[in-house]
């Protein structure tokens, strides 16, 4: 987490009652922080676990076979996420497994502004990987995050 530190800007000294509840909640502040309801872990779940229209991949399952496909053929290795493998349904259980252990090991929660028109619910490992919902105009998974690199 040492490096997300970068990006944490102090709370308010007369905070707003959104600002203090999502303090109180236990998310973090960035420079383009939106104090917005926190999507429940039920939420965060069933879009994940949702299918990919025409397919019988997850939508969290699609997205990390995206997610390894982007630089070329697959890789074979990666440093935190699992190769996806398998079946269709052994994809997505694979996937699920691996948002179960995300959430069971957050150390950084956000909602922010990606852009003008889209905010997103982010959360991160201590390592710093994460994945991302966007939450406009409805709650939907958008895709697995790498790490920061220090720069």
């Amino acid at each position: 987490m040492n490096d997300l530190r970068k990006f944490l800007i102090p709370w308010s000294e007369q905070m707003s009652s959104q600002e203090a509840l999502y303090r109180a909640k236990g998310l973090v502040k960035t420079i383009a922080t939106e104090f917005w309801e926190e999507p429940s872990a039920a939420d965060l779940h069933e879009t994940f676990c949702r299918t990919h229209k025409g397919t019988n991949l997850s939508v969290g399952a699609k997205a990390l076979c995206k997610h390894f496909a982007r630089k070329g053929p697959i890789m074979e290795t990666h440093p935190f996420w699992l190769a996806p493998r398998g079946s269709e349904v052994q994809k997505s259980e694979d996937a699920r497994r691996q948002l179960d252990d995300m959430l069971r090991r957050t150390v950084w929660r956000n909602i922010h502004r990606l852009n003008k028109h889209v905010v997103v619910y982010e959360i991160r490992n201590e390592l710093g990987y994460g994945m991302r919902w966007n939450m406009t105009p409805r709650l939907e998974f958008r895709g697995f995050l790498e790490a920061h690199q220090l720069s």
